[in-house]
This record gives C-alpha cells, structure tokens and sequence, in this order.
C-alpha cells in the first residue's frame, strides 16, 4: 500500500487566532488530540472554560477528498438534523488560504470515552452490558442516518455511481503490492462484480468507518459520532 502523507506542522499560532475568528469568541491554550490520520485535531478553551474542538487540514497539502474539513463541517451540521444521529455542534469555519494556511472548522467538545481495544492500554475498559447498549444504540442510529433522503438534509451531492465506487476500489487495490494469485483473483472479483451490478437504490449519506471507536460515549450511551468519514 502506497504511504500516507505526513501531516504538517501547522502555525498553532495562527490556527488559534483563525479558530478564534470561526467560533465568535476567544480560545485560549491549544492542544494536540492524537487519534487523527487525514487532518489535525486541536482542543482550546474559551473565556469561560468551555472547551473545543478545533479540525484542520494539513498544511502544504490540497484540502480534497479526506482532508476536505470544510466539506466535514458541512456534513455535521446537516446530520444534526437527522433524528437520533448525535454529531458535535459546528460553531464556525474559516476557510484559510490553501495550502500554505490550511482551512479548519470549531466543533463543540462532547465528553465521554472513545473505547478502542487495540490501542487503549491501560484505560478502564467499558461493561460488557455497556459494549452491548452502545453498539445497539450504534445500529439505531445508522438506521437513522441511511433512512433521511441526503435532500432533506440539504445535501445536494451527485451520488457516486456504483460503477465508480467499483473502479475507486480497483484503484486503492492497485497500490496493494499483491501476490500473483491474489491479485488475480482481485481481477477476476472487479469482473464478476462489474458484470453483476445490481439496480441503483435511491442515494443515502453513509459513514465510512462506523465502529464504536470512532464515537465519543459515557457510560451505556453515545453522545456523538466524532469521526471524520462521512
């Protein structure tokens, strides 16, 4: 598989007096959150010690298709229309000048834990009987997001044709540095696939990693969905 990009350093200086401007109040005391891949994620406080969550693309690079945070701005504030789909408040955006000033967007900070087994060490480790609550509150709540038309969302987005989505897959297999018989049958797979598309379904907002922990939650209940995939 081909590398990621490394993410640049950015201009926290910079990026707080932008994500001041966005919210409409002054932050104060950015910090780095770890876990993000495809954009920074900052933390800064208010006035009156509320705290944010600022998103912003990396620097030096073009903000397109995973590092499009304006797009993931306006993606969040559409779902909060969308009945049981919890998602953090967007406070503002600023859209920078690209790529050498990277755009970014202010998101209200949800509390609660972002469980994940592989790498949370020595972090408490939630109930079974809390695992279980949330992954059926996950499933209602995708059920939720894939039952609203993207149009009374205010989503106007062409959906991608099934026949695209099969050539993107090819693609992102293609940097896959696959044995011979692997990759023959990745060939064979495209094929049969593309010769057996089914009917287009009316189009749906999806989520690109849907797993408990990529969700900020307390206890038994999830109070957002924080990822970035959608």
């Amino acid at each position: 598989m081909t590398a990621r990009p490394k993410l640049g350093i950015a201009d926290e200086a910079d990026v707080l007096r932008r994500a001041t401007v966005a919210a409409g109040f002054t932050l104060s005391r950015l910090a780095v959150l770890t876990g993000g891949t495809s954009s920074l994620t900052y933390s800064a406080l208010g006035a009156c010690g509320e705290r944010v969550v600022v998103k912003v693309a990396p620097p030096g690079l073009a903000p397109v298709r995973n590092r499009d945070v304006l797009r993931q701005a306006r993606l969040r504030a559409a779902l909060s229309a969308a009945p049981e789909v919890a998602v953090p408040a967007v406070l503002g955006c600023e859209s920078g000048t690209p790529p050498q000033a990277p755009p970014l967007f202010v998101m209200s900070f949800e509390p609660g834990e972002s469980y994940e087994p592989l790498h949370a060490g020595d972090a408490p480790r939630p109930s079974a009987e809390q695992v279980l609550s949330r992954a059926h509150g996950a499933a209602r709540m995708l059920a939720s997001l894939h039952g609203v038309p993207p149009t009374e969302l205010g989503l106007d987005e062409e959906p991608l044709p099934l026949e695209a989505e099969l050539g993107r897959w090819r693609k992102a297999f293609s940097t896959c540095d696959l044995a011979p018989a692997l990759a023959a049958d990745e060939a064979g797979c495209y094929e049969r696939l593309t010769a057996a598309l089914p009917a287009a379904v009316a189009p749906a907002v999806l989520h690109g990693d849907w797993r408990l922990g990529n969700m900020q939650c307390e206890g038994s209940e999830i109070r957002a969905v924080i990822a970035r995939r959608l």
